[in-house]
């Protein structure tokens, strides 16, 4: 990796602490008292939406949240060593906020919004709007992106994750996802569908996954050829703060 490239990473990730740590301190001097959390993760392989960005490698993942007592949470996340476009060394950052709200029914819902941008390849940069509901053991989310991931249109992406306790450590954890494009060149595209399988143990502040990664096109129209399939199989390691 360049020193260019190495620069570029490191602002990408001090711009996501930056955001969190303002959004904190807004929340902070409102008079919101909340919490901050954090985890270090390392992954066999970084995938997203069923997606590979690491090119079958390992890649670690540092995260920042703060969720305040009334209910106002942000957050970001950054990945390095990723490859996009044919291009290695690429730091993909996320940043969010939002507002969520539990109900009497005991049901919670949530709406925000995230910026994702990835170093050298800035194309491939979006922004998402998002609503949620969840319950004790099952979470649905709706993102609505204007532009999303370089396609050149609008799309949306549903996702639903779940959990089931097999013993007091180990849980089972499904997800599914589905990407739809709405509008431009995106709506050309093939629908993708992507699921995760994993059993999870947890042990302290220590969380082990080992999962199995499914995705494929459904429907007609193109395939998005740029988009290299995650490996069917996945592990990953991290520890929360």
């Amino acid at each position: 990796m360049s020193l260019n490239c190495s620069s570029e990473s490191k602002q990408s990730l001090s711009r996501a602490l930056r955001i969190v740590a303002a959004a904190a301190c807004l929340l902070a001097a409102s008079g919101a008292r909340g919490q901050l959390s954090g985890s270090v993760s390392l992954a066999s392989e970084y995938s997203a939406r069923g997606v590979s960005l690491s090119n079958g490698r390992a890649a670690p993942q540092f995260s920042l949240s703060y969720d305040g007592a009334q209910g106002w949470f942000a957050g970001a996340s950054a990945a390095p060593r990723l490859t996009l476009a044919g291009r290695s060394g690429v730091t993909k950052t996320v940043a969010y906020g939002g507002y969520a709200r539990r109900l009497r029914s005991g049901l919670s819902w949530e709406a925000g919004a995230s910026s994702t941008w990835f170093s050298h390849v800035s194309a491939y940069n979006y922004r998402e709007l998002f609503l949620g509901l969840a319950s004790d053991r099952l979470s649905g989310r709706l993102y609505l992106a204007p532009a999303y991931y370089g396609y050149g249109g609008r799309a949306a992406y549903l996702e639903l994750t779940g959990f089931h306790p097999l013993g007091e450590r180990i849980k089972l954890v499904a997800q599914a996802g589905i990407l739809h494009g709405l509008k431009g060149h995106a709506a050309s595209a093939r629908d993708r569908v992507d699921m995760r399988l994993a059993i999870s143990f947890d042990s302290g502040p220590f969380n082990v996954q080992l999962a199995v990664l499914r995705s494929a096109g459904i429907g007609s129209g193109t395939d998005r050829a740029a988009d290299r399939a995650a490996r069917s199989l996945a592990a990953s390691t991290s520890y929360s703060f």
